[in-house]
Protein backbone atom coordinates (compact mmCIF):
# COMPACT_ATOMS: atom_id res chain seq x y z
CA UNK A 1 0.00 0.00 0.00
CA UNK A 2 1.10 3.59 -0.72
CA UNK A 3 1.64 6.25 1.80
CA UNK A 4 0.24 9.75 1.24
CA UNK A 5 2.09 11.11 3.36
CA UNK A 6 5.90 11.86 4.09
CA UNK A 7 8.42 9.78 6.37
CA UNK A 8 11.22 12.11 7.27
CA UNK A 9 14.46 10.22 6.27
CA UNK A 10 16.85 13.46 6.49
CA UNK A 11 16.82 16.47 8.31
CA UNK A 12 15.33 18.50 5.40
CA UNK A 13 11.76 19.34 6.92
CA UNK A 14 13.04 23.12 6.94
CA UNK A 15 12.75 22.85 3.20
CA UNK A 16 9.34 20.82 3.11
CA UNK A 17 7.86 23.37 4.97
CA UNK A 18 9.34 26.54 3.30
CA UNK A 19 8.29 25.18 -0.29
CA UNK A 20 4.46 24.09 0.75
CA UNK A 21 1.54 26.04 1.30
CA UNK A 22 0.40 23.97 4.39
CA UNK A 23 2.32 21.64 6.49
CA UNK A 24 0.81 19.03 8.98
CA UNK A 25 3.57 17.36 10.60
CA UNK A 26 3.47 14.40 13.05
CA UNK A 27 6.37 14.49 15.50
CA UNK A 28 6.63 10.72 16.97
CA UNK A 29 8.67 8.01 18.42
CA UNK A 30 9.52 4.46 18.09
CA UNK A 31 9.07 4.05 21.84
CA UNK A 32 5.35 5.70 21.64
CA UNK A 33 2.55 2.81 21.45
CA UNK A 34 0.21 5.36 20.48
CA UNK A 35 2.34 6.79 17.62
CA UNK A 36 2.83 3.26 16.46
CA UNK A 37 -0.77 2.88 16.18
CA UNK A 38 -1.98 6.16 14.36
CA UNK A 39 1.33 5.58 11.76
CA UNK A 40 0.13 1.64 11.30
CA UNK A 41 -3.47 2.76 10.99
CA UNK A 42 -4.68 6.35 10.47
CA UNK A 43 -2.01 8.73 9.07
CA UNK A 44 -2.37 7.56 5.88
CA UNK A 45 -6.09 8.05 6.49
CA UNK A 46 -5.65 11.32 7.47
CA UNK A 47 -3.22 12.43 4.28
CA UNK A 48 -6.07 11.31 2.00
CA UNK A 49 -8.58 13.31 3.98
CA UNK A 50 -5.91 15.96 3.89
CA UNK A 51 -4.80 16.64 0.55
CA UNK A 52 -4.65 20.34 0.96
CA UNK A 53 -1.72 20.15 2.98
CA UNK A 54 0.96 18.05 2.96
CA UNK A 55 1.47 15.61 6.01
CA UNK A 56 5.11 14.64 7.30
CA UNK A 57 6.04 11.91 9.73
CA UNK A 58 9.33 12.71 11.46
CA UNK A 59 10.63 9.88 13.79
CA UNK A 60 11.91 12.20 16.10
CA UNK A 61 13.73 10.50 19.04
CA UNK A 62 17.25 8.18 19.10
CA UNK A 63 17.29 5.66 21.41
CA UNK A 64 19.79 7.52 23.61
CA UNK A 65 17.28 10.01 24.24
CA UNK A 66 18.61 12.94 21.54
CA UNK A 67 16.90 13.62 18.47
CA UNK A 68 17.14 12.48 14.53
CA UNK A 69 16.77 15.82 13.02
CA UNK A 70 17.68 18.26 15.25
CA UNK A 71 17.28 20.96 12.98
CA UNK A 72 13.94 20.26 12.12
CA UNK A 73 13.38 19.51 15.74
CA UNK A 74 14.46 23.81 16.10
CA UNK A 75 11.01 24.43 13.76
CA UNK A 76 9.24 23.50 16.40
CA UNK A 77 8.94 26.94 19.55
CA UNK A 78 9.09 24.51 22.32
CA UNK A 79 10.35 21.13 22.90
CA UNK A 80 7.63 18.39 22.58
CA UNK A 81 7.08 17.18 26.25
CA UNK A 82 4.65 13.87 25.15
CA UNK A 83 4.25 12.06 22.14
CA UNK A 84 2.61 12.10 19.29
CA UNK A 85 3.02 15.86 19.00
CA UNK A 86 1.51 17.71 16.03
CA UNK A 87 2.76 20.95 14.40
CA UNK A 88 0.75 22.80 11.36
CA UNK A 89 2.80 25.29 9.37
CA UNK A 90 1.46 27.77 6.63
CA UNK A 91 3.68 29.43 4.63
CA UNK A 92 6.79 28.72 5.88
CA UNK A 93 5.42 29.46 9.90
CA UNK A 94 4.68 27.81 12.96
CA UNK A 95 1.12 28.63 13.48
CA UNK A 96 -0.18 26.26 16.30
CA UNK A 97 1.19 22.75 18.20
CA UNK A 98 -0.81 20.11 20.42
CA UNK A 99 -0.23 17.33 21.65
CA UNK A 100 -2.71 14.36 21.47
CA UNK A 101 -2.87 10.90 20.43
CA UNK A 102 -6.73 11.49 19.06
CA UNK A 103 -7.37 11.79 15.38
CA UNK A 104 -10.32 12.97 15.73
CA UNK A 105 -8.62 15.50 17.93
CA UNK A 106 -6.03 16.14 15.04
CA UNK A 107 -8.91 16.92 12.58
CA UNK A 108 -10.96 19.02 15.11
CA UNK A 109 -7.96 20.90 15.52
CA UNK A 110 -6.97 21.37 11.88
CA UNK A 111 -10.28 23.29 11.25
CA UNK A 112 -9.65 26.28 13.96
CA UNK A 113 -6.22 26.72 12.11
Amino acid sequence: MQNHYIQLKSDTLKTIVYNEEKVLVMFGSKFCSWCKKIVETELNDLANENKECILVYVESETSTGGWNFPRSMRLLSKEPDQWPWWAYFENGELIDTTATSSVMEVKKWLLMN
